[in-house]
């Protein structure tokens, strides 16, 4: 099961503070992984980006034992790649990640909570929420920037990222928090 115990906050650049007694405490982990979630099935297992200089993150990684070290699961192919957001699936161990790079863009799917990924297609945004629908269990939204002015932002996959339908055009762009901006 999780442990409430165990909790993480990244840093801006150098590596994150980890704590392990329900944050009474806090020791300052160094590393260029920067947690961005944790387990919802597996205790002490973290997921993590690494970032350049320019904040784009190059790879995706997991750690199984709090942050201590990270295993690389997803590459970023290029200089200029960047990975994330994160989310999850409904049914355990169920992540989609996404990623960009030089113009081309990735959806990473797992049902075994990260430590395999299959490539998926990605739909046509810069993605800044992902999320999955509770009432399906095959369900995806994925919402952000189109890739062409006037294109809807919300679009929805009911197979587990293999097609995307759209679903919404809104009359702002989409924050980094899934709301729209400037209304």
């Amino acid at each position: 099961g999780i442990d409430s115990a165990r909790q993480w906050v990244a840093d801006d650049n150098s590596g994150f503070f980890r704590s392990t007694d329900g944050g009474a405490t806090w020791t300052f982990v160094v590393s260029e992984w920067h947690p961005i979630a944790s387990s919802r099935s597996r205790t002490a297992t973290l997921f993590a980006l690494t970032l350049t200089s320019t904040s784009f993150a190059q790879s995706f990684g997991v750690s199984t034992d709090g942050g201590t070290s990270f295993v690389t699961k997803i590459q970023g192919a290029a200089k200029s790649a960047g990975l994330g957001p994160l989310g999850y699936g409904i049914a355990p161990g169920e992540l989609f990640v996404y990623g960009s790079s030089g113009g081309g863009r990735q959806f990473h799917y797992s049902n075994d909570d990260g430590e395999t990924f299959m490539q998926r297609f990605a739909p046509p945004v810069a993605a800044k929420v992902i999320v999955a629908a509770a009432g399906s269990p095959n369900a995806v939204y994925v919402g952000g920037s189109p890739l062409n002015a006037g294109d809807p932002q919300l679009y929805r996959s009911l197979d587990n990222a293999i097609t995307w339908q759209p679903v919404a055009t809104f009359p702002a762009p989409l924050s980094d928090f899934g709301g729209t901006t400037g209304n």
